[in-house]
């Protein structure tokens, strides 16, 4: 059996003096390229965004009625799963972006305008009085948030393009 205080020398060892350093954006130290680095800590900013607000349970199914390209919400989960950038991947960022793009604009067009409907919590909603007052402050939570989250994503999509624009 271990005993706490072997555990707790085996915790304070530092890592090798060959590790990568690893700077607080998650990316290596001695980055090669410095597009590459600025391409990887936009995908960084961006999936922390999707993976935080867009990518959940709550919105999923909110997308299942709306007439959104599948294949274009997958590849925009695995591009944004990338953590090293090679030259042949700069086309499929490319491509993240632009379904990003037309991903913002399509939820503003089609989910929005319904959005508090859908969640039950509009004033003329039969489904209010049935909700528990958490569930209805979790609804009116998302539902004030979303319009926030949808333009830092599109700032966020823009500064992607503009520096691989720059690449």
């Amino acid at each position: 059996m271990v005993t706490d205080a072997a555990q707790t020398a085996r915790m304070a060892v530092p890592p090798p003096m060959d590790a990568p350093r690893v700077r607080r954006t998650g990316l290596p130290s001695a980055a090669v390229d410095p597009i590459e680095t600025r391409l990887l800590e936009r995908l960084i900013a961006i999936r922390e965004l999707y993976n935080e607000y867009f990518d959940r349970g709550w919105l999923t199914t909110q997308l299942d009625d709306l007439p959104l390209d599948r294949v274009a919400l997958r590849h925009i989960r695995d591009t944004l799963g990338l953590s090293v950038i090679y030259a042949s991947d700069l086309p499929d960022i490319l491509y993240c972006a632009e379904s990003l793009q037309s991903l913002v604009e399509d939820l503003r067009r089609y989910l929005l305008p319904t959005l508090r409907d859908r969640l039950g919590i509009s004033g003329l909603s039969r489904a209010r009085s049935r909700l528990d007052p958490i569930t209805r402050l979790h609804r009116e939570l998302l539902s004030q948030t979303l319009p926030g989250n949808l333009d830092r994503l599109e700032h966020l999509t823009g500064d992607l393009v503009a520096t691989l624009v720059a690449a």
